[in-house]
């Protein structure tokens, strides 16, 4: 969360004050920040830079009595981002990742555990340092730390570890008309560089890659172009159509990607409220007999559980006025190109798989993930969001319970009545826009960054081609403008 306790925030730091101020959302907190950036240094992107970035994961911690804690993290003296606040349960997980770039030089990273009182302060229950000197540039280093407490405790006393992982990268990054010839080159060949490299790459590097593109075709109005094309490629080389986009390539991860990038406010906007309500829901949603607590009435949580699919089914039906124009622009365009090709139910698989089974359904599942709520759920409340993103699957799917999930069949006619709404959700969606739109800006004020970051990592992975591996001269001559 922020620092000022309020989403989409910055601060501003002055000789004398530091001011924060509150954005309506991460595309305007992103404008903001660019244009100050802009305002500040001019000429920033007419110079060579030396730019430092660190990512902290503050990832767990344990040996920690039943109360609430979060954890501040300061570069020096700097207090620069903190964690929520979580309750010690069966454990205490935190997964979340901060960013920094551009950053000043700093020697240490200290990492500080507080407990949160009744009265919601919060005292230190201890506290660690890594000296940057000890990291090697480029690399992640995960570790358990000892927390040291500010006090000497006295009787017995088992020192709390907090899990952290850290990458600290130094890269020069050039004046922003150097990287012109590469980014015509990737406008042009992004499908085919793609194609060269997914049978070296791992699942983390396609993500990587698939991610570092999209941020720099996007911003430069590209983006959709490359999405279709090699979702299309997805399509023609996929045999099986019930195992299209089930796999880790860079085609389900770009969409991925992209869904979040620029779905991530229309998604907020539809589930955040009912996320809330079932955290702050007492109500039994257990329907699974074998794993209901004495008491426990099955028709009453039959009925409840109902009510929450039906609540959620509604705010996503209702949400088709807001879906966001590029999505619907990318659909429509897979859509057509499916139908010209005589496999209009391709199109449909697509679309549901891309909407709900890599989207609405995770995000129901694991809502901290997609930020629609930064408590990690407990046992009842994350059954229940499992439970409601089952039955969405199963409708987006198409598919009713039964076999070894015959305890939700009751959901079955809920599934077979809504299939009608479900056609007519996915219509709408992919529907050709009926005038122009502009495509969203990322207002990405690193942009010189993502190329050089992407350059690195395009370079690094060639050269780790060995000429021992079956590679082909028409490889080498498509990577060799990279190099």
């Amino acid at each position: 969360p922020s620092l000022s306790g309020r989403e989409h925030t910055f601060c501003v730091e002055t000789s004398n004050r530091s001011v924060y101020l509150a954005c309506r959302s991460d595309l305007e907190l992103n404008r903001w920040i660019d244009s100050l950036s802009h305002v500040v240094d001019p000429l920033k992107e007419e110079r060579v830079q030396q730019d430092q970035s660190l990512t902290v994961w503050v990832i767990e911690a344990k040996h920690l009595p039943r109360k609430r804690y979060y954890v501040e993290v300061f570069l020096d003296n700097t207090l620069c981002c903190r964690t929520v606040t979580k309750l010690v349960t069966e454990m205490l997980f935190w997964g979340e990742i901060f960013n920094f770039w551009d950053l000043r030089v700093f020697r240490k990273i200290r990492i500080v555990l507080r407990r949160e009182n009744k009265n919601k302060k919060a005292c230190i229950v201890g506290e660690t340092e890594i000296d940057i000197a000890d990291l090697t540039m480029g690399q992640e280093h995960q570790s358990w730390y000892t927390l040291i407490p500010p006090h000497k405790p006295t009787g017995s006393y088992k020192e709390p570890h907090i899990r952290i992982k850290i990458k600290l990268q130094d890269m020069t990054v050039l004046p922003l008309n150097t990287y012109e010839p590469f980014l015509t080159y990737l406008t042009n060949n992004a499908l085919k560089l793609c194609t060269i490299l997914e049978q070296h790459l791992t699942v983390r590097h396609k993500e990587d890659l698939a991610s570092l593109l999209l941020h720099i075709l996007q911003d430069f109005q590209k983006a959709q172009n490359f999405l279709e094309d090699i979702v299309m490629q997805e399509v023609d080389h996929t045999e099986d159509p019930s195992l299209l986009f089930r796999g880790n390539t860079i085609a389900t991860k770009a969409v991925d990607i992209y869904m979040k990038l620029i779905g991530s406010t229309y998604l907020k906007n539809t589930l955040k409220l009912f996320i809330k309500d079932i955290y702050s829901n007492a109500q039994e949603f257990e329907v699974d007999v074998t794993r209901m607590a004495p008491g426990e009435d099955y028709t009453t949580n039959q009925q409840n559980m109902r009510m929450k699919v039906d609540k959620a089914w509604a705010l996503i039906l209702s949400s088709y006025t807001k879906f966001p124009p590029d999505l619907r622009d990318l659909f429509g365009r897979i859509r057509e190109r499916c139908e010209k090709a005589g496999r209009a139910e391709i199109s449909k698989k697509l679309i549901t798989g891309s909407i709900f089974l890599r989207f609405f359904c995770p995000a129901i599942m694991s809502p901290s993930l997609f930020n629609l709520t930064n408590e990690y759920p407990g046992e009842k409340v994350g059954r229940c969001l499992i439970l409601t993103a089952k039955v969405i699957q199963n409708l987006a799917n198409f598919t009713k319970f039964g076999g070894k999930e015959e305890y939700m069949s009751f959901m079955n006619e809920f599934v077979e009545s809504a299939i009608p709404n479900m056609d007519w959700f996915l219509s709408n969606i992919s529907d050709p826009l009926e005038k122009e739109y502009k495509a969203t800006e990322l207002y990405n004020s690193n942009i010189g960054h993502t190329l050089a970051s992407l350059h690195s990592f395009l370079t690094e992975r060639i050269q780790s081609l060995s000429p021992k591996k079956e590679k082909s001269t028409d490889c080498d001559s498509a990577l060799i403008p990279l190099l």
